[in-house]
């Protein structure tokens, strides 16, 4: 009976319904007339979006229609925060199946995953963050990071200025007005402390930036964790005091890199610890801030309360006939 249970769950997982999920006039709409020809071929479904919001709003439709689908979002970091945030609404992280196709200025979150999780068919339990009421599946920044993004979003519609560059752009932008934040950092669920579950940490100070992170990469390369991995539980905090200009001009190249966590130690480099705090752990809370950025994308918000969703959703990577 075990058997025949198995075989008919594997059965039903191959007859997925495939939607493809598109911005039609994303790079002018070249990418679209590109691959809607590769996609009508294979004989799976295209949705193209209509609005700012439409890409989660049709995916949590859809899988309360039909809680099995294989969702294949084409974009950016905001779309993937809007795929999984459509199939956290729908209540679906445990039987859809989600990939990503880069697409978009940012792809943070699929750099990672591309790189770590390649073997298409098999599925891979993804953690997300969940923050006042909405999801990120990449990371939830504050500070200066989201002027950054602020600044890079103008930047980046200039002809000739995407991606990356963009980015660097902006954090050059951003220090021009650069603002600090005073709060509260209140840390449980630390990395460490599993056998002391009332076991809280506040860190009191002033604040340049603070990143809650599932993925490892933000702003178009920039490896803000390299210690955090999509699958470990926790999700890795990183708050950078308010330091001078010069000083944070010397540091953001290593920054860029990765090179201000020791991998073998799982702590901040010696250099570092004067400027950089850093947790891993599954809830965080924090206040005195105006924006909040998940994945990208900008809201108005005075406090953040997020907590890790351990393997809330399920990732496969794309077929190579979808990479156009």
């Amino acid at each position: 009976m075990n058997k025949e249970l198995t075989l008919e769950a594997e059965q039903k997982k191959s007859e997925r319904h495939i939607v493809h999920i598109i911005n039609p006039v994303s790079g002018g709409g070249k990418y679209y007339r590109r691959v809607k020809q590769t996609i009508s071929d294979l004989g799976e479904d295209i949705y193209l979006t209509k609005r700012e919001g439409d890409c989660g709003d049709f995916v949590s439709e859809l899988l309360i229609k039909e809680p099995d689908a294989h969702i294949v979002a084409h974009g950016g970091d905001g779309t993937m925060g809007e795929a999984v945030g459509g199939i956290m609404a729908a209540g679906a992280g445990k039987t859809a199946l989600f990939t990503g196709v880069p697409s978009g200025s940012g792809n943070d979150f699929l750099h990672y995953m591309y790189a770590n999780k390649k073997t298409f068919g098999k599925e891979y339990a993804t953690d997300v963050i969940s923050a006042n009421g909405k999801y990120s599946v990449n990371v939830l920044n504050v500070g200066f990071d989201c002027a950054v993004v602020a600044e890079a979003e103008k930047i980046r519609k200039i002809p000739g200025m995407g991606g990356g560059f963009s980015y660097v752009a902006g954090i050059a932008s951003a220090l021009v007005k650069k603002e600090s934040f005073k709060t509260t950092i209140t840390l449980s669920g630390i990395l460490g402390k599993e056998n002391e579950p009332s076991y809280i940490e506040r860190i009191n100070d002033e604040f340049l930036l603070v990143a809650v992170a599932n993925g490892q990469y933000y702003g178009g390369g920039f490896q803000v964790a390299p210690l955090a991995r999509t699958d470990d539980g926790y999700f890795d905090v990183l708050a950078v005091r308010n330091i001078s200009i010069p000083t944070f001009a010397g540091l953001v190249a290593q920054f860029k890199k990765g090179a201000h966590l020791d991998p073998e130690t799982g702590r901040v480099k010696e250099k570092f610890k004067k400027y950089l705090y850093f947790r891993k752990c599954k809830k965080v809370t924090f206040d005195g801030i105006s924006q909040i950025c998940y994945d990208g994308e900008i809201v108005k918000g005075n406090s953040v309360e997020a907590r890790l969703i351990s393997h809330a959703v399920t990732y496969t990577p794309p077929k190579k006939a979808w990479l156009n």
